[in-house]
């Protein structure tokens, strides 16, 4: 906050009063007055029209800042501005897990991300195989040909295939279908899956690929 304040200058009462954060008030007050530091002065080199946009992207208050269309429309991103594929999301995002600041809950809301992540991969993967391994068994079919495990193709898709799960249900299931041991219907991991998985994120352990 100390180097924020250093370039963007002690904000007004109005400006400060907007800040969310009581005590980060009340330490702002208690600091000595600190002038803004024109850009020009940090990036002499730099054009005007990007000193406008850091100008207004780096506006101490809130309510005033530049938002993300206005940041897209801006000239300095003239050349690589196309309306039609920056599409506005419709609802703002929830940033409420913010609030959360326990470290126990921290660690839980990162493990269950994660477990949401590979159970929507696998997911996903299952159905693209099921598709490719659909259509292979009725152009198979259309032809008066007969397709077994052996003569499945080697794309991408069937390799994955045998990766997740066996497709006969008769080998063993590959690493990544392993992976569903944190992925119960559930939602929530058993005490020797999570405990796992906290080691991978401390970085104790290789995380499975």
């Amino acid at each position: 906050l100390n180097q924020i304040l250093q370039i963007l200058g002690t904000p007004d009462d109005a400006t400060l009063s907007r800040i969310g954060s009581e005590r980060a008030q009340m330490y702002i007050r208690s600091l000595p007055y600190m002038p803004k530091v024109p850009w020009e002065h940090i990036f002499p080199n730099a054009t005007p029209v990007a000193l406008d946009l850091l100008e207004r992207l780096l506006d101490f208050d809130p309510s005033t800042r530049i938002t993300v269309d206005e940041v897209l429309a801006h000239p300095y991103l003239k050349s690589y501005h196309n309306p039609n594929e920056e599409i506005s999301c419709p609802v703002a995002c929830d940033m409420s897990f913010e609030a959360i600041t326990s470290m126990p809950d921290v660690k839980r809301m990162i493990i269950d991300e994660v477990v949401d992540f590979k159970r929507q991969a696998v997911q996903e993967t299952h159905e693209a195989v099921d598709a490719e391994m659909a259509a292979y068994f009725d152009e198979q079919n259309a032809a008066g040909g007969y397709a077994d495990q052996s003569s499945f193709p080697s794309g991408d898709s069937f390799a994955k295939a045998r990766e997740y799960r066996s497709i006969d249900d008769s080998q063993e299931p590959g690493v990544a279908a392993q992976h569903q041991g944190y992925m119960a219907d559930s939602g929530s991991l058993n005490r020797t899956d999570a405990a796992a998985l906290e080691r991978e994120l401390a970085g104790d352990v290789e995380m499975h690929q």
